[in-house]
């Protein structure tokens, strides 16, 4: 297995450029003489080995639901982000975050329903997205903070 644990990159003659999306790019050189895949350097330090930045070691949500009876809903939500390195080099980090939501809806009739969504209920501050840059080093792109939607539902017939 290459030590750089990318899909693709095998033992023989390798070259190519893996981008993740998000204007990074990582090149790999694996040369017929049988020599190890080297990804590029960031900021001078050989990165071999570390962990792909901005790729988070876990990340899910869990929710439980309640429903009383056929016309109401409940759900309560957690949304996890866990900890993941910001720059290639591993030295930077953003910690993750959880947030939890709530969702109610009620029907009124076959016609007519109401629901109320409640996102960041805990109002808790994280980042939507974090990375870092050797021009303005961290940088954090902020979540929403607490907020509410109210909703009516109506099906003409």
């Amino acid at each position: 297995v290459c030590p750089c644990r990318t899909r693709g990159c095998r033992s023989g003659g390798f070259r190519g450029i893996i981008g993740d999306g998000g204007g990074r790019r990582f090149v790999f050189d694996r040369g017929g003489d049988g020599g190890a895949c080297r990804p590029s350097r960031g900021g001078g330090i050989n990165i071999n080995g570390s962990d792909v930045d901005s790729a988070p070691n876990s990340f899910g949500n869990i929710g439980l639901r309640w429903r009383p009876n056929s016309a109401w809903f409940t759900e309560l939500e957690m949304v996890h982000m866990g900890d993941y390195y910001t720059n290639p080099e591993n030295t930077a980090s953003y910690n993750g975050h959880d947030i939890v939501n709530l969702r109610t809806q009620y029907r009124y009739s076959d016609t007519l329903s109401f629901s109320l969504n409640i996102l960041n209920l805990l109002d808790e501050e994280y980042a939507e997205r974090a990375d870092w840059t050797t021009f303005t080093g961290d940088r954090y792109f902020p979540g929403e903070p607490a907020r509410a939607y109210f909703a009516v539902h109506w099906k003409y017939r």
